[in-house]
């Protein structure tokens, strides 16, 4: 499942706690009949009136944007001490200020954004392998090609 994929991918980003595919957590608000992406046609395409799935419907993506949000926890620095335990003297303690950090949001933002890449660079050579770029190309020439007919007049 592509979903699953991802969320994997961009879960396995040590500051990341959470990940929502297209509406997420919000889904579970509407009705089935509501949070349908429905089809319409616009100059003689096939096209979806919204795009509340996320790019992803069974796993499968469907041809609209994929629509990934996460949320991270925030930093560890602190300026003041917090409690804790010396585990040498195995007594109760105050930790001591020894991180700087600021702002992990743009890294975060990269990796996971390369993270995410990566799955769907795979998972598109999963479908249109070959040992060469010219196979590659030839199969997803030929893919499209193929279906071309069916989404559009």
């Amino acid at each position: 499942k592509m979903d699953g994929l991802i969320a994997q991918a961009v879960m396995s980003v040590p500051t990341v706690k959470a990940v929502e595919i297209g509406r997420g957590k919000d889904a579970s608000n509407f009705k089935g009949s509501e949070f349908q992406d429905r089809f319409l046609l616009k100059d003689g395409k096939i096209k979806r009136e919204t795009n509340n799935a996320g790019g992803i419907e069974g796993g499968i993506t469907n041809g609209e944007d994929i629509v990934v949000k996460f949320y991270s926890k925030p930093i560890p620095t602190v300026r003041k001490g917090i409690r804790s335990v010396d585990l040498d003297e195995w007594v109760e303690t105050q930790s001591i200020y020894v991180r700087s950090d600021t702002v992990v949001l743009p890294a975060v933002t990269l990796i996971s954004a390369s993270r995410m890449s990566f799955v769907l660079a795979s998972s598109f050579l999963k479908k249109f392998s070959g040992d060469h770029i010219d196979d590659v190309k030839a199969s997803f020439d030929y893919y499209l090609s193929s279906r071309r007919h069916f989404w559009q007049r």
